[in-house]
């Protein structure tokens, strides 16, 4: 028997779902409240408002850390994109830790 390795999240979602917590987007979406575009990730079928964990300082990586600016309370994700690979890839990390099953 193979156990699974696919990490497992406390928002829950479909096992067929296009978006489990291994296949973190990144998107913008406009927030039904305020009408402003946001950029967003999803889980499932439930969309993450990244500006909300930005402005609590969850994403608290090294990178993230010592970087001066906001980059998800924009309407694009141009800003974010320009920081490179090495910012994707911790900002994953991060999103997977916190919506992690021990998250």
């Amino acid at each position: 028997m193979v156990e699974s390795t696919a990490l497992k999240s406390w928002i829950p979602y479909d096992a067929k779902s296009q978006f489990p917590l291994e296949n973190i987007p990144f998107g913008v979406f406009v927030n039904p409240k305020t009408q402003k575009a946001r950029c967003c990730t999803r889980i499932g079928d439930t969309v993450i408002d990244l500006s909300e964990l930005e402005h609590a300082r969850l994403f608290d990586g090294p990178l993230f850390t010592v970087a001066n600016d906001h980059y998800f309370c924009e309407d694009t994700l141009n800003k974010f994109a320009a920081l490179g690979k090495a910012f994707r890839v911790e900002a994953r990390v991060t999103l997977q830790r916190i919506f992690g099953v021990d998250g």
